[in-house]
C-alpha cells in the first residue's frame, strides 16, 4: 500500500505556538462520531481544567452537536469554528498539541497524515496502516467510561 502524500507547501512556517490543546477536524455527520469527541472533551476538561478545544467543520449533525455541547456547559472549552479554507485548518494543525480523529471508519484519513506533519500527535479511532508510529495512537471505544 502506498500511503496519500501530503503537499508540505501547503503549510505555513510562520507558525511557533502550540495554542490549542485538542482539534478535531471534518464532516458533521455521524461517522465521524463528534458525539464522542464532546464527551471526551467532557471527561477531559474534569481532570485537566481549562483546556482550548477546537471543533472545526460542518455537516448535518451540526444542531445535534451544539446541543450537546451546551448541555455539557463546554462553551468555555470548546470553539465550534464552523467550515473554514482549507489553509486555515492546516494553520490550526500547526497549533494544535492532539489531533483526537473519532471517526468509526477512515480508509487512510489524510488529515492524520496531515496532523502529523504539522506537529500535532494524533489519536485515532482507526488505524490507518500496520506499520507503527509513536505519535500516532490508535485506540478502540466500544462505549462505556471515556
Amino acid at each position: 500500500m502506498i500511503p496519500p502524500g501530503v503537499n508540505t507547501k501547503q503549510f505555513s512556517d510562520k507558525i511557533k505556538e502550540r495554542d490549542i490543546d485538542i482539534l478535531a477536524a471534518g464532516s458533521l455527520i455521524p461517522l465521524k462520531r463528534y458525539g464522542l469527541f464532546i464527551e471526551i472533551i467532557a471527561e477531559i476538561e474534569k481532570r485537566v481544567p481549562g483546556l482550548k478545544v477546537i471543533l472545526a467543520g460542518d455537516g448535518p449533525e451540526r444542531q445535534n452537536l451544539q446541543k450537546q455541547f451546551e448541555e455539557s456547559s463546554l462553551q468555555a472549552t470548546i470553539s465550534l469554528v464552523g467550515e473554514l479554507p482549507y489553509e486555515e485548518v492546516l494553520q490550526l494543525m500547526q497549533r494544535t498539541k492532539i489531533f483526537l480523529h473519532t471517526s468509526r471508519y477512515e480508509g487512510f484519513g489524510v488529515v492524520c497524515i496531515e496532523a502529523l506533519y504539522a506537529g500535532a500527535k494524533v489519536i485515532s479511532f482507526t488505524k490507518p496502516m500496520n506499520k507503527e508510529n509513536k505519535k500516532l495512537v490508535s485506540c478502540n471505544w466500544e462505549g462505556g467510561n471515556v
